[in-house]
């Protein structure tokens, strides 16, 4: 009898952690970055940032897909890889880490928003 009661215990406990984990991580965003003060400071580091996508190429590769574009807000412009095939061509907002690639800095995107 205990066992039983200690496993719905343990369950409901386990959902509930999970259920917090979820909402919590929906809830914390990097705050909106100008492309200008992006420098080799922060590298590693999450960041989001807004505006026009430019040069936008896709490549196939064994694992997949891989798109590389340029975005450009009023204070400066910026390389973005994303490891999936897309097709932009209007503003959006981009999540992601900032890495550097043969000298310069560009953004590894996790997720692309499109605003317009």
């Amino acid at each position: 009898m205990q066992s039983k009661k200690l496993l719905k215990i343990s369950l409901i406990v386990t959902f509930i952690g999970l259920f917090l984990i979820i909402i919590l991580a929906n809830c914390f965003e990097p705050k909106t970055t100008e492309i200008s003060s992006i420098d080799k400071k922060i590298l590693d580091e999450w960041v989001k940032v807004t505006g026009q996508v430019d040069n936008l190429k896709s490549i196939s590769t064994e694992s997949g897909y891989l798109t590389t574009f340029t975005i450009t807000d009023s204070t400066g412009r910026i390389d973005v890889i994303f490891y999936k095939k897309i097709n932009l061509t209007e503003k959006v907002e981009i999540i992601g880490k900032i890495s550097e690639y043969q000298g310069k800095l560009q953004i590894s995107a996790s997720k692309i928003k499109i605003l317009e």
